[in-house]
């Protein structure tokens, strides 16, 4: 049965080889079983950032890599809109290698994911920012809270909208802490988590009622900042 199976791998590698989503190139047997569908030149070339950004006062940003890298928004773009999870291998490598590079509070903390609206989540299958988060909680040994948050509007996509004002009014009242978490969150710290920090405007939304709700303290961890 094991050599069967190995002859449909070379099989299945011969008809459909897995080339690298970035510069095309055939990839390794290593690079496919440990990164999965990204060689390592165009992984190791994605800015991995040393810093934290401050947003106006509201939370402290920890953004892994900057969203202008354009091999790093590609795999993004393919994860979300083209459902390839195993992609949440390398996006992975990208975070933890940023949160070994900084200093990351984590006292009394507890993860939080930026929802999707339910009609979303059925749409796309899964959530990135909760797949991300995960991945961020086995590294911290955190726990991980998935229904204290909730999308109760139906946004547009904040991308298809240009200006700040647009994707403000956009977000406007989107969310809310379901009953049966205040007070689990409350006096507690929060870690938020997306995959891209763009103006702000949902982060700001998600700590304004998570704020409401009585959380202690909000820090943002996203895997791309833009700008």
């Amino acid at each position: 049965m094991k050599q069967l199976r190995e002859i449909w791998k070379i099989f299945l590698d011969i008809l459909f080889p897995a080339i690298c989503l970035s510069c095309g190139k055939f990839l390794s047997e290593d690079e496919k079983n440990e990164i999965a569908l990204i060689c390592s030149p165009c992984l190791e070339s994605i800015p991995i950032n040393k810093i934290v950004f401050r947003t106006g006062g509201q939370y402290l940003l920890f953004a892994a890599s900057s969203y202008e890298n354009a091999v790093l928004r590609n795999l993004i773009h393919e994860f979300k809109y083209r459902n390839l999870m195993t992609l949440q291998k390398p996006l992975g490598k990208i975070i933890i290698g940023y949160l070994k590079r900084v200093a990351l509070p984590i006292q009394d903390t507890t993860i939080v994911p930026i929802p999707l609206h339910p009609s979303r989540l059925r749409s796309r299958g899964f959530n990135q920012a909760e797949i991300l988060a995960r991945i961020v909680g086995i590294y911290l040994n955190l726990s991980l809270e998935t229904e204290t948050l909730k999308r109760i509007k139906n946004t547009k996509s904040q991308i298809d909208l240009k200006s700040h004002d647009e994707r403000r009014e956009n977000i406007k009242n989107c969310f809310r802490v379901s009953p049966q978490s205040k007070e689990k969150v409350r006096d507690r710290n929060i870690l938020l988590v997306d995959d891209v920090y763009t103006s702000g405007a949902t982060i700001d939304e998600a700590a304004k009622v998570l704020r409401r709700a009585g959380v202690k303290d909000i820090k943002v961890l996203v895997l791309a900042k833009a700008g």
